[in-house]
This record gives structure tokens, C-alpha cells and sequence, in this order.
């Protein structure tokens, strides 16, 4: 392809991209204003925290589910049908009252912006760019993004005296904008052909046993990494508004700071990547998040908050990838099984972390925010274990 085809190629993707941009702004939106929703509603905050983890439960099942509807399906009848069944839905979302409704109505979005998420990516996948890693990096630029946007939409809300419920209004554009443009970008059905390495049996894959030993250690690690992720971006302002006594607005620019410094790191982190080992990279990184959070819960005040959060999201940036990266590179074979399993256990930890939130409230205020860094010491100890394994049995492979 020459250099125009690919510029082509790329816009074509747009969709796809944007659908990757829609997760977190659904999912992150809501967080600054879960103080004004529960005042205003009488629910009790720790309870409502809880919709966090209906919506990527949902996502779960949606992404365990997608592959499925695709035996009978095109992916863009599928994307499109899962986008037409978000409209209605995020309608509901302005007008109940109810806890329950909320639960019910962030599931069933969880899951249709599940579906969408392995749909678009499977696109990508069937793209005719020859650069998949770099076409699949690009798209995941796109999740940091409106990772960032995402709290600044609450804060518009707050800022602009509006009642919390337009902050629905503002997704249902980005909604119907979506499909208007996946409709415009027509796309085809492609066929799938499923590879030696997808057809691989878990024994096929799981052959060596010291490698299954990082893998397991991986797995874990991605798990506790999404529980304490998670607090960070979902209960993090909520806390520093009760503790603090700060704004909507403050508490809103602390998730987008949060995102920045994330986006930030991940660009560093690929820089100086080579030159350091990436097991040795993300326990660094490990150590850098735990002190940050330290200092965030029990040393700042007022805007040094936001100083201190960028630190605990500089720390962040790069665990997820690197972690991820490296227990996905030890095998030779099944690919796709080894990201779905960590996909999963991240998402499995996310969607717990709002029920740990909500328990370690009533018990302490805040406690509910330090268990982000007792979750982080534990990944810690396992990246440590994991370097020890590393050292013992990849002496010889290249793992950059």
C-alpha cells in the first residue's frame, strides 16, 4: 500500500476507533457527579458507586458473548444493532430514580458497549493495513482519550448549573454521531478464517510449566491492578469532594489529570522500553505508584492534589501494557486465548473494586481510598516474584 491507500485505510478505521473512545467516556463520566446523583435521589453514595461495576460486568459478558453473534452476523449489523439498543437505554438514563434501574440499565449498556469493543477490534483485525500492531496501537490511543474527555463532560455539566441527567444528553450524542459515521464509512463483511494458533487447545498452549508460572502470576497481577485502577478513577473524586471539600469541577480535572499523566507515561514507557528490561520497568513503576499514592491520600491538600495524582497516574501508565506484553510474549502459540484471559482478570478486578469501595466506607472513609494501595503492594510482591522468574527461566529470550 502506498502512502494515500494507508492515510485511506486509517480513515476508514474511524469508526472502529471511535467505538474504543466510547467505554470510558460511559464508564468515567458518571464518577465526578455520583455525589450530586445521591444527594439528589437520597441513595446511599456506596451503593450507587456499585453501577460502576454493573456496566463492566456487562462488558465482560459482552466481550465473552460477541464472537458468537458473528456465526450468523455481520460485524457491522452487529455494531450497528448494539448501538440502535445503546440509544434507548441512555434515554432511560435521564429520566429514572430508581438504584435498581440504574443497575439494570448500566448491565445492559456494559454489555452492548462489550459487544461493540470485540466487534470494532475484529475489524481492525481484517483491516487491509499490513501494520496490525501499529494500526491496534493507534485504535488504543482512543481509550486514554476519552478516558480524559470523559470527566471534563461532568465538569461542563456542573459548571454550566445543569442538573446531572444532561450529562446523558451529551452521551447520546456521541451515540447517534457514531453510528451516522460507521453508516457513512460503509463496511463490508469480511471473512474470518481461524488460524492454527486461534484453533490451539489450552494444551497446546499451556505446555511449559514454568512459563504457566508467570502466566498465573500475570494473571493476578492484571486482577489486582484492576481493582486498584479502578478506585482511582471511580471513587477517587468522590473521596477528595467528602474529604477535601472540593468542587465538582476539581474533582472532575483530577480523573482527566489522572488520564493525562497516563497517556504521558505510555509515551515515555515506549521510548525507553528497549533499554530496560520490561519486568524490571513495570516493578519500577510499581514503586513509583505506591509512593504517589501515599502522598496523595495522606500528605496533599487543595491543588497539590492534583500534582499528586499525576504521579499516581505517571506510575500507572504503563503496568497494564507492560505486564501484559510480557506474560503474552512467553508463548509461542494462542495468542488470542492469553489476551482474552487477561482482558478478563483485569475486567474481573475492575468490576470489583466498587463493592470494595462500598464496604471499606462503612468502615472508614478513608480506608476506602488507601485500599488502592493495598491492591498495589500486592502487585508489587508479584512483580517481584515474577522478576525472579524471569531471571530463572527467560535468561536467553527476548522479551522487549
Amino acid at each position: 500500500m502506498d502512502r494515500k491507500q494507508i492515510i485511506a485505510a486509517y480513515i476508514s478505521e474511524i469508526p472502529n476507533f471511535l467505538s474504543i473512545f466510547l467505554f470510558p467516556i460511559f464508564l468515567i463520566s458518571i464518577s465526578p457527579i455520583l455525589l450530586d446523583i445521591s444527594n439528589e435521589l437520597s441513595i446511599n453514595i456506596e451503593k450507587l458507586n456499585i453501577v460502576l461495576s454493573f456496566i463492566i460486568i456487562g462488558n465482560i459478558a459482552g466481550q465473552l458473548t460477541a464472537p458468537f453473534y458473528s456465526v450468523k452476523f455481520s460485524r457491522f449489523a452487529i455494531i450497528i444493532t448494539s448501538y440502535i439498543l445503546l440509544i434507548p437505554l441512555t434515554i432511560s438514563l435521564f429520566f429514572i430514580s430508581e438504584l435498581f434501574l440504574f443497575y439494570i440499565i448500566y448491565l445492559f449498556s456494559g454489555y452492548c458497549l462489550g459487544v461493540i469493543w470485540i466487534q470494532s477490534n475484529s475489524f481492525l483485525l481484517e483491516s487491509e493495513i499490513e501494520n496490525k500492531n501499529r494500526l491496534i496501537n493507534v485504535a488504543l490511543i482512543f481509550f486514554p482519550i476519552g478516558a480524559i474527555i470523559a470527566p471534563l463532560l461532568s465538569i461542563i455539566v456542573s459548571a454550566m448549573d445543569l442538573n446531572w441527567r444532561y450529562l446523558y444528553a451529551i452521551i447520546l450524542l456521541f451515540i447517534v454521531c457514531i453510528i451516522i459515521i460507521y453508516i457513512l464509512i460503509k463496511r463490508k463483511k469480511t471473512g474470518s478464517k481461524v488460524s492454527e494458533e486461534e484453533s490451539t487447545g489450552f494444551k497446546g498452549i499451556f505446555l511449559n510449566k514454568k512459563y504457566n508460572i508467570i502466566f498465573i502470576i500475570s494473571l493476578l497481577s492484571l486482577f489486582f491492578y484492576g481493582i486498584t485502577e479502578t478506585i482511582i478513577f471511580t471513587w477517587a473524586p468522590t473521596y477528595f469532594r467528602i474529604d477535601q471539600n472540593i468542587s465538582a469541577q476539581l474533582a472532575g480535572l483530577t480523573v482527566t489529570i489522572f488520564w493525562i499523566a497516563i497517556a504521558i507515561g505510555r509515551v515515555l514507557v515506549s521510548i525507553i522500553l528497549c533499554r530496560i528490561k520490561p519486568y524490571i520497568l513495570a516493578f519500577c513503576l510499581s514503586v513509583l505508584s505506591l509512593i504517589s499514592l501515599a502522598f496523595m491520600i495522606f500528605l496533599s491538600r487543595g491543588y497539590v492534589i492534583l500534582i499528586a495524582i499525576f504521579f499516581v497516574g505517571l506510575g500507572y501508565s504503563g503496568l497494564f501494557s507492560l505486564i501484559f506484553s510480557t506474560s503474552c510474549l512467553i508463548y509461542e502459540k494462542g495468542k488470542s486465548i492469553l489476551e482474552t484471559m487477561l482482558f478478563v482478570a483485569t475486567g474481573l478486578g475492575a468490576s470489583l473494586a466498587p463493592f470494595i469501595t462500598g464496604f471499606t466506607l462503612q468502615l472508614n472513609l478513608r480506608l476506602s481510598i488507601s485500599t488502592s494501595m493495598i491492591f498495589m503492594m500486592l502487585v508489587l510482591l508479584l512483580l517481584a516474584i515474577n522478576i525472579i522468574n524471569y531471571k530463572k527461566f527467560l535468561k536467553n529470550q527476548n522479551v522487549c
